[in-house]
């Protein structure tokens, strides 16, 4: 049996996708967290280290405090790390000075050029190289590291693994919509290609709505962008919120336009619902859709194919094909197959 101490920072949302899965594995004895607060969703039976968040110097002060002190007093098999800049690091460094096996994971974008700086990318590729195991979210992020130089035996596939009935726990929506997509706004994003979309699907008389969630420097940009394409009265701006689940369970289409993506957690999540996905293949999206069965790929900036698809199911027996296609798919991305995941993931550690 294994001790994991998983020491991170990422939001809230974020964090319940990184942990529970180890939590789940029968492998694991005994998991104790290090993060800047308890999430809603709490670990049960994990034994939690928290630190408060006000500024970054403090924040990585006391997270550096807490780790060290959790392996200086804790019997610690495996450190498990995700978000390298600057907390996988950290966690990575901690790992080498107490000679404790190391899993770092990558959950997309961490080498992206138009993501990353320079600097960043190469010092990760370097630390890579000295860690005991990396974990990425789909074939083409591993062949990537591959290509790279990352030996392949230590880079393993962990998919966002869902748990259903959770997704499934929400109370009716007041905002009801026909396509949701999630965004930052910035431009990696292209959120005025999926504002585009409904434009097209409107001006040719499919009476749509769109919500859009999250916050950014670009929101203003798309809110006149609505205006000038005579449908923000079809679109509602959102901003950021804490639970996606009153959204997704009340729409149909998930549009996901952005030129650069690891594996979005809330495609994961929107799928499992039952929404259907119309994405740009820029990440591990192949994972979980397989085009015109469990979803479309759409090319990057191409506003115009997204409304073209979506008339097409509207008027077929297709939409309900890819909705029977979707369910069949997302059941073995659920939380239940943990150990099938985990379970090959640690035994690397014991060989």
């Amino acid at each position: 049996m294994i001790n994991i101490l998983w020491a991170s920072k990422t939001g809230d949302a974020n964090s319940w996708y990184h942990i529970k899965p180890f939590q789940k594995c029968n492998l694991v004895d005994k998991l104790f967290i290090v993060r800047y607060s308890k999430t809603k969703r709490v670990i049960d039976g994990a034994e939690y280290f928290t630190f408060s968040s006000s500024n970054k110097p403090i924040e990585i002060t006391l997270y550096i405090l807490k780790t060290f002190k959790v392996l200086l007093t804790k019997k610690i098999d495996l450190v498990v790390a995700f978000n390298p800049y600057p907390w996988g690091l950290i966690s990575f460094l901690l790992a080498k000075i107490f000679r404790k096996p190391i899993l770092l994971g990558l959950i997309g974008g961490e080498l992206e050029p138009n993501r990353t700086s320079k600097f960043k990318r190469k010092l990760l590729c370097k630390i890579l190289k000295y860690v005991d195991i990396v974990t990425v979210t789909g074939k083409e992020t591993k062949l990537d590291l591959v290509k790279m130089g990352i030996k392949k035996d230590k880079v393993f596939i962990f998919p966002h693994l869902v748990d259903i009935d959770y997704l499934n726990q929400v109370e009716k929506s007041l905002v009801t919509s026909n396509m949701i997509t999630i965004t930052s706004f910035l431009p990696v994003k292209r959120t005025e290609d999926a504002i585009k979309s409904l434009a097209l699907l409107v001006d040719n008389g499919v009476n749509f709505n769109m919500v859009i969630l999250g916050d950014g420097p670009g929101k203003e940009n798309c809110i006149q962008l609505a205006k000038e394409l005579k449908v923000e009265k079809h679109i509602t701006f959102e901003g950021y919120v804490k639970d996606i689940r009153p959204y997704i369970n009340n729409s149909e289409y998930y549009l996901q336009t952005s030129s650069s993506e690891g594996l979005s957690i809330a495609l994961i999540e929107s799928m499992a619902v039952g929404l259907i996905p119309l994405v740009t293949n820029v990440g591990d999206e192949k994972e979980v859709i397989k085009d015109k069965e469990t979803g479309f790929f759409i090319p990057v900036g191409s506003p115009e194919m997204i409304a073209n698809q979506i008339v097409k199911l509207e008027t077929s027996s297709l939409k309900k094909n890819i909705k029977n296609n979707i369910e069949k798919k997302m059941h073995k991305s659920t939380i239940q197959f943990s150990n099938e995941y985990i379970g090959e993931i640690l035994s690397s550690i014991k060989k």
